[in-house]
This record gives C-alpha cells, structure tokens and sequence, in this order.
C-alpha cells in the first residue's frame, strides 16, 4: 500500500476491500457526471492518512455544511498571522478522480489498478486530477516556505524587483494554488504579476474562485490570472506567458514521464540571467522552487534530468525549522518520510 503496511491483517483486508469498492463505484460512475466525497476519500486512500504539518491555522466558515458544493477555510500562518488566505475547497470531486496512481501506486508509476486509462486522468486528457483532491501536504509546505523566505529577506533580493516590480508564477497549483497565493501575500507590495496554473480544467476553475486576503498592502495592484497549461503541449510561441521571477511547484514529480516536460517548461518561464556590474549574484536569474516527497527516488532523478539540462540545482531535506521539528517527531505508522516529508529544490539557470 504505496510504503504505509498495515499491521493488522484484518484491518488491512477490510480498508482493501472499501478502497476497491470506491474505485468501482468511480468507474461505474465515468462519463455520468457522478462524484465522490472528498471526505470518503481521504479516509480510505493511504497516501492521505498524514495530512498536514500544522502550518496555518485552519477555521472554517460559520454555517457550513456537508451538502455544499464548496467548503470555505481560512489559512492563517501561524508565524504570520497576518498572512489568512480564504479558501474554497470541493467538497466533492469528479468520480475520475477519486482515486489516482499517486495513492495507488508504488511510488514508481505502478498503478494497482488495470484501468490506468481512467484513474487519474483528466476530462481534457492533459495532466492529472490529483490536485483536485486536497491540499496535499507539499503545497502546504511550498506555501510556508515562501512567507518564511519572503518575511526574512530571502526569497528575492530586492534588486531584482526591477521597475514593473516581481512576477510569481504556480505550476500544478491544483485547485487552491495555495503556494502561490501564499507568495503572492508575503510578497506585497514588491508584486506585480501573479499567474497560477494547473493542467487541469476543473482545477483550474476552483483556483479562479481563490480570494486573496492577506499582505502588507491590501490595496496594491496586482496583475492575477488563472491558466489551464498542461506542460506537455505547452505553446510558449502561441501564449504569451512571459518569464518570471520565482516559479513555484508542489508535489509535481511523481510522473516521471512529464519530468521532461516540465523542465522545458521551466526553462521557459523563468527570468533568464543577466550579469550585473557587481554583486555575488551578478548572473542569477529566476529562481524554482519545487517541494516535494521523494517518492521511490523520484526527486532525484528529476534532479538528474535539470542539472543535465543546465540547470544548476540544490535538494535540501533540513531546509526548514518547523517542517523538520513535526518529521521528528512524528511518531505514527501513517507518517512515511518517502511519501510524506517533502524535500526542497532550488533550480536556477547555469
């Protein structure tokens, strides 16, 4: 069971059973328009059962209930606290979504499930329905990160804001995009431009509802859109995308198969280097952040594949107090450093 085996051998036969019985309901339901509560499956997939690292502080709104579409939250960081982003979260997804090979597999692209044509796809058959689940832990992790990076002085030097001011990009946001909102708030009002992504349809309108509310300056002008940009069919020619300062991506590289990709995407948009007359960093340009667990090495081989690239780049798995304080002492069968403690990769252009 991807990594997390279960010590009770009754207990793991029943889970076994009710898991296979929400994958059949999902494919009967293909094609009909039929969902699956996102609370069901969070409680039946494994990859699922270590949520959070206790981040943000999390309220939701009063009067809501279990029969509406969206659940609205807000993510108060606990160092920051003036940092709240309100959030809507599906309450129930798409029944192709309910369960993918990211809660299925073994960490090496092996589904356990024949019908791979279905799990985990999307309606428009570009990337994949994960993001429309939850905020998985990476994100949470990506988007901590940053506001701590950002309130210390350390994400982006101040001479590189430029005269139009820093642009923010999200990659494989999922239906939140939280990584980016979240950068967009710590980052007030040195930004100008924010764009979040998702290859996903669905995901791509749940982000459009996010509602961004925190930062310094609540009225500074922000240039924000949400596109649909699948990496694989990605026409950089055709979509002016424009490069960006710092470029984000959570949990991305559990395909291996669109780690090509994707590194062809971020050679796209980051910020190209340009030397300055001084400085130690006198030939960086944009600067990637990309959060994620190891899964069977895949972290790895992604970093592999970047530096062969010519992409300079740094996988750090003690790069954060808070995040390595809970992995320590995270006690229980459910917490797996493979699945759920999520390395950092800083990628800049050689």
């Amino acid at each position: 069971m991807n990594g997390e085996a279960a010590t009770d051998g009754v207990a793991s036969s029943t889970v076994a059973r009710q898991r296979w019985r929400l994958l059949s309901r999902a494919v009967a339901s293909y094609g009909q328009g039929k969902s699956v509560s996102v609370k069901e499956l969070n409680s039946l997939t494994t990859v699922r059962q270590f949520c959070q690292f206790g981040l943000f502080d999390i309220t939701e709104a009063a009067g809501a209930r279990s029969a509406d579409e969206f659940l609205e939250q807000t993510w108060q960081h606990v160092d920051h606290p003036e940092i709240r982003l309100q959030l809507y979260l599906r309450q129930r997804v798409p029944a192709t979504a309910c369960l993918t090979p990211a809660a299925l597999g073994d960490g090496n692209n092996n589904s356990k499930t024949t019908n791979s044509s279905i799990i985990g796809s999307n309606q428009s058959g570009n990337g994949n329905n994960t993001g429309n689940i939850c905020v998985w832990p990476s994100e949470e992790v990506l988007a901590h990160y940053v506001i701590a990076q950002a309130k210390a002085g350390e994400l982006i030097p101040k001479e590189f804001d430029g005269d139009s001011g820093i642009r923010v990009c999200e990659l494989g946001g999922g239906l939140t995009c939280l990584a980016g909102l979240a950068a967009g708030a710590a980052l007030r009002p040195r930004l100008s431009h924010l764009l979040l992504t998702d290859g996903d349809q669905l995901a791509c309108e749940n982000a459009a509802r996010q509602i961004l509310t925190g930062g310094e300056d609540q009225t500074s002008r922000i240039e924000a859109r949400v596109a649909q940009l699948a990496w694989e069919d990605a026409d950089f020619d055709k979509h002016n995308y424009g490069r960006f300062h710092l470029v984000l991506c959570a949990d991305c590289l559990f395909f291996r198969e669109s780690h090509r990709a994707l590194i062809r995407t971020l050679d796209k948009l980051l910020m190209l280097p340009t030397p300055a007359a001084t400085g130690s960093n006198k030939h960086r340009g944009g600067l990637a952040l990309i959060c994620a667990p190891s899964r069977g090495r895949s972290v790895e081989d992604f970093a592999r594949l970047a530096e062969a690239a010519g992409f300079d780049v740094g996988v750090s798995d003690n790069y954060d107090p808070r995040v390595s304080q809970t992995a320590s002492a995270e006690q229980s069968a459910s917490f797996v450093p493979d699945l759920h403690l999520p390395l950092m990769l800083r990628l800049t252009r050689r």
